[in-house]
């Protein structure tokens, strides 16, 4: 038992496995490529390990990931350079119009999504 203050100890750096200091670029030797996304190269993010793929992320896209054991890591956050998202269906009457026929997400959308730990609203 120890009965010292905390302080009385020296620092320890934690294990690399037990946080996420890292940021990744997807680099040159990603060379994955997706109808949805043209003539895009990168690497595929995937719904689980060697599951569905739902986005491209390409070469230059700056990123960090959470700890895991073995090669496949969670996505943690995109830092630098936007995802090539699969196509998909949307709610539109929780969008709001933009000129040119753009939307944006609107105040009415109130979907929430848990993504890598992290719940997105």
């Amino acid at each position: 038992m120890n009965l010292l203050p905390a302080d009385f100890y020296p620092p320890r750096q934690l294990p690399g496995y037990l946080h996420s200091d890292r940021i990744y670029k997807v680099g040159s030797r990603a060379r994955d490529r997706e109808d949805f996304a043209a003539s895009a190269i990168g690497i595929r993010v995937r719904h689980e390990p060697l599951g569905e793929v739902i986005a491209l992320l390409p070469q230059g896209v700056k990123l960090s990931l959470q700890s895991a054991q073995g090669d496949w890591k969670p996505l943690e956050n995109i830092l630098q350079g936007e995802p090539l998202i699969k196509p998909g269906w949307v709610w539109k009457p929780e969008l709001d119009a933009l000129p040119d026929g753009i939307y944006r997400v609107g105040e009415k959308a109130t979907d929430t999504e848990h993504f890598a730990g992290a719940s997105l609203v």
